[in-house]
């Protein structure tokens, strides 16, 4: 069923560490096994079709990246019009202002915006910008941001640099202010996402907008995943709450590479003191992604699709997942849908493997251990097959629990 995939991967693992230069998006990390689809060969609306042309609806939607679908003519449309004016030159394109404009239009806490690449750069640019602004060093962070040295705990970064940066749990109002009172000095920076797994509490978002204007720290929402995802202007107009630097990621630009950060005046003025540049940071095709996608949100009810149908998929699993309390758990909100099986490898490596290859057997990718995303490709009758092949699946799999 997977014999091109197979094929190309175990080719692919002599050129490329891994066999992808992703690491969530390797069949293992996906899929646990590698019996299963390693490669696209195309993909549109909210289908992939893969190397041996097996045909899945998919919920990973490019890690949250496709809010619109895969191959959206709004966005394919875009990129046409563009891209014989030159990707990328030595002068910036009249697009980047463009955007600029329409990003502090949607979204109320942003007065200036710089344009980046990737999440993981965008928030870095953010820590650094808020160190000088500050003159401080330390970090508070909840959440997870990318690879870089300041936020990562993996080998390879000095001990030094680690002890920079302290986590605190989410949604937690008395670890937070222990891990802040821990610290030999005020933090130059709060980092957190505005979602991890469920929403956050309104007095947990008091508590860090107040602590932070007391003792002058900066404010920094990741809002990679969120972003355009639970309202045109993000989580924060979601939440009603006003972050001081706030990054925005994944469904920017509808799956081209466009990351932006952007915030108050007085923080985004100090940009020319930290000297962060990039010399693809603006091209053009992703700038203009980025404007056909703001512009379908602002004028379409894309939260209200995805509000209706993740609901949709988040209470059907909840309610499949109550017959099965000892093997699944559901978690998240409409907008991110986390469905995994519980236990850790290697303990259910088998288990995982068999689940995850059902679900591709029925015409499904999941994204395991991470969330599945609603885009507005997807219908109804997407979801209901989906909820379906879940609890088959399930039967399949394990013994039905008591509830």
């Amino acid at each position: 069923m997977y014999k091109n995939s197979a094929k190309l991967h175990k080719a692919a693992k002599d050129l490329i560490p891994g066999g992808c230069s992703t690491e969530s998006k390797k069949p293992e990390a996906l899929f646990v096994s590698e019996n299963s689809p390693a490669y696209y060969k195309r993909a549109k609306g909210a289908k992939l079709y893969d190397m041996d042309q097996n045909e899945f609806i998919d919920f990973g939607m490019a890690l949250g990246a496709c809010l619109l679908g895969y191959s959206h003519p709004v966005i394919e449309d875009a990129i046409k019009r563009e891209v014989g004016n030159g990707i990328l030159t030595t002068l910036p394109t009249h697009l980047e202002p463009q955007l600029a404009k329409l990003v502090i239009d949607t979204v109320p806490s942003i007065d200036m915006v710089r344009f980046m690449k990737t999440g993981a750069e965008a928030v870095s640019s953010g820590v650094r910008l808020a160190r000088a602004y500050t003159g401080r060093k330390f970090i508070l962070a909840s959440g997870y941001f990318g690879w870089h040295d300041w936020f990562s705990r993996g080998e390879g970064v000095p001990e030094a640099i680690k002890n920079l940066c302290v986590l605190f749990t989410f949604n937690d109002t008395k670890d937070f202010l222990d891990k802040l009172n821990t610290l030999p000095e005020h933090p130059a920076a709060v980092v957190m996402e505005p979602v991890i797994n469920e929403h956050p509490k309104r007095e947990f978002l008091e508590l860090l907008r107040e602590t932070c204007d007391k003792f002058g720290i900066v404010l920094i929402w990741d809002e990679t995943k969120t972003a355009l995802r639970m309202a045109p202007g993000g989580a924060q107009q979601f939440y009603n709450f006003t972050p001081d630097l706030t990054v925005m990621g994944k469904a920017l630009a509808g799956g081209m590479s466009l990351t932006a950060i952007g915030g108050k005046k007085e923080f985004m003025e100090n940009w020319h003191r930290v000297w962060i540049s990039s010399t693809y940071a603006c091209e053009s095709l992703s700038l203009s992604a980025a404007i056909a996608v703001l512009n379908f949100v602002r004028e379409n009810p894309v939260h209200t699709h995805i509000q209706k149908l993740g609901t949709q998929l988040l209470e059907g699993a909840q309610e499949i997942s109550a017959s099965f309390p000892d093997v699944l758990e559901v978690y998240g909100i409409p907008q991110m849908v986390g469905i995994r099986l519980k236990g850790e490898l290697p303990d259910i490596q088998e288990k995982e493997a068999s689940f995850y290859r059902s679900l591709l057997d029925f015409g499904f990718i999941i994204k395991r251990k991470g969330y599945n995303f609603v885009c507005y490709s997807h219908t109804e009758e997407h979801i209901d097959r989906c909820l379906n092949a879940l609890e088959k699946t399930l039967r399949k799999n394990f013994e039905r629990s008591s509830t």
